[in-house]
C-alpha cells in the first residue's frame, strides 16, 4: 500500500465513563471497562435494566475509558459482596434499588470532594492504585495492533464553584503510566493537574501524556 500520511480517517472516543465512575453507577450503568471495550471493538454487550443488548453497527478504531480519577472504581467495587468497600456505610445507599438513595449518596460523596472534605474510606491511594492498576491492564488487553488501539486514561473532575472544570488525560501506552490518577481529591486548579502532568513526564518517561477538554 503506498504511503498516506496524515489522510486516512480513524473513528474513536477519548471521553467514555463506565460503572467505575462513581456518577455512572448510581444511575444504574452496568458496563465495566473490560465491556466497553469490547463493545468498541463491536461486540454484544448487557444493556441493563431489562434492556436489548447494545451493539455499535460498526467497530471503532481506537478507545479510551476516562472514568472519574475521583473515587474511581469504588463504588463498582461496593456491589462486590467479597470487598470490604461493600462493609461502608455508603455501600448500602450506593446499591439501593431505590434511584433517589443511590443518586443521593453520590451527591454526598461529590459535595465532599467539591468543599475538599473528601471521605478518607473511599480515596485510600492503596485501594486507587489497585484499581487503576486494573484499568491500565484491561486497556492493554484489548489493544490489538494495527487493527484497534487503546489508550490508558482517567478523568480529572474539578468543579470549583459548582463549575465543571473536567479534563480528560490519556497516556500514549500502558508501559508507562503512574501509580495512580491525579484527581481533584489532590487539588482542584487546573494549574496543579499541569504541573502533575509535567512532573509525570520527567519521571516515568510520559512523553506521551496528553489532556483535554471533557463536556461532561
Amino acid at each position: 500500500m503506498p504511503s498516506n500520511p496524515l489522510k486516512n480517517v480513524y473513528f474513536g472516543n477519548f471521553h467514555v465513563h463506565t460503572m467505575y465512575s462513581f456518577d455512572a453507577i448510581t444511575v444504574g450503568c452496568v458496563t465495566d471497562p473490560d465491556a466497553a471495550f469490547r463493545w468498541a471493538k463491536g461486540e454484544a454487550i448487557a444493556g441493563g435494566g431489562g434492556g436489548p443488548d447494545h451493539k455499535i453497527k460498526k467497530p471503532l478504531d481506537w478507545y479510551t475509558v476516562s472514568d472519574h480519577a475521583e473515587y474511581l472504581g469504588v463504588f463498582s467495587k461496593m456491589t462486590d459482596p467479597s470487598s470490604p468497600l461493600s462493609q461502608l456505610e455508603i455501600a448500602k445507599r450506593v446499591t439501593s434499588k431505590d434511584p433517589a438513595v443511590a443518586v443521593g449518596a453520590y451527591t454526598e460523596a461529590l459535595n465532599g470532594i467539591s468543599t475538599r472534605q473528601p471521605d478518607p474510606k473511599l480515596s485510600d491511594p492503596a485501594i486507587g492504585h489497585t484499581i487503576w492498576q486494573e484499568v491500565v491492564a484491561t486497556a492493554n488487553k484489548h489493544y490489538e495492533p494495527g487493527k484497534f488501539t487503546t489508550f490508558p486514561g482517567f478523568e480529572w473532575t474539578s468543579n470549583p464553584g459548582e463549575q465543571n472544570l473536567h479534563r480528560v488525560v490519556i497516556f500514549k501506552d500502558g508501559a508507562r503510566v503512574p501509580d495512580i490518577p491525579y484527581s481533584a481529591i489532590e487539588s482542584d486548579r487546573e494549574e496543579d493537574l499541569w504541573k502533575w502532568m509535567d512532573s509525570m513526564r520527567a519521571s516515568c518517561s510520559l512523553s506521551h501524556t496528553t489532556a483535554m477538554r471533557a463536556t461532561a
